[in-house]
């Protein structure tokens, strides 16, 4: 029997606008099921991660942003 259960990816993000939204891709095309959330950690980037992101949320609803 399979449990009802969700994951929530947290994913920590500090100057990584090359890298964060192929990272993000990774989860949702690897294990990722319909009750999961990834959640965004901004560490104070200066970079454009935070602008990333945020189009990120937008496009999917189960990202939550923490900007630090």
């Amino acid at each position: 029997m399979k449990k009802n259960t969700s994951i929530s990816f947290v994913v920590p993000a500090y100057n990584c606008e090359r890298t964060i939204a192929e990272s993000v891709y990774s989860i949702i095309n690897g294990n990722f099921e319909p009750k999961d959330e990834i959640i965004l950690i901004n560490d104070g980037s200066n970079d454009r991660t935070l602008k990333i992101v945020r189009k990120l949320q937008k496009k999917y609803s189960f990202i939550t942003i923490i900007d630090n």
